[in-house]
C-alpha cells in the first residue's frame, strides 16, 4: 500500500512540475515576443510621424510594409514561433494595428507537437502627432 502511494504522489509531483515548468515557459515566450512588439511599435512609431505629415495612401501602406517586414525579420531567431502567416499588419484612421499569432508547443517530441496553446499580441501604432 505504501508503494502505492509513494508511486502516486510521484507521477502527481512530476506532472505538476511539467505544467509549472511548460506554464513558465509559455509565460516567458509571451513576454518576449510581447516585448519584440512593442519596441519595434516604439521604433515605427517614432518613423511614421514623418509618414503622417504626408497623409498619402502610398505613405501608410509603404509604413504598414516597413513595420511588417521588421518584425519578420525580428521574429526569423530560433525560439519565436513566429511565421509570416500569423504576422498581419492593417491600416487604420490613426495608423496601423499589429496582430501577432503564434503557438507555444507544451508537449513535443522530436518534430511533432501533441499539446499548443495559441498566444497573441495586438498593438495599435499611431501614427498622428
Amino acid at each position: 500500500m505504501r508503494y502505492r502511494t509513494l508511486t502516486a504522489w510521484t507521477i502527481v509531483t512530476i506532472l505538476l512540475g511539467t505544467l509549472a515548468y511548460s506554464a513558465a515557459f509559455a509565460t516567458a515566450n509571451y513576454l518576449e515576443t510581447s516585448h519584440l512588439v512593442n519596441r519595434i511599435a516604439a521604433d515605427a512609431a517614432a518613423k511614421g510621424k514623418a509618414a503622417a505629415d504626408a497623409q498619402l495612401p502610398e505613405a501608410r501602406q509603404q509604413f504598414a510594409n516597413a513595420v511588417r517586414a521588421t518584425l519578420l525579420a525580428a521574429s526569423s531567431r530560433p525560439g519565436t514561433g513566429l511565421t509570416s502567416a500569423g504576422v498581419a499588419v492593417s491600416q487604420t484612421p490613426d495608423g496601423v494595428r499589429v496582430t501577432v499569432q503564434w503557438t507555444y508547443p507544451l508537449v513535443a517530441y522530436g518534430e511533432r507537437t501533441f499539446v499548443a496553446v495559441p498566444l497573441s499580441v495586438d498593438r495599435s501604432i499611431s501614427m498622428k502627432r
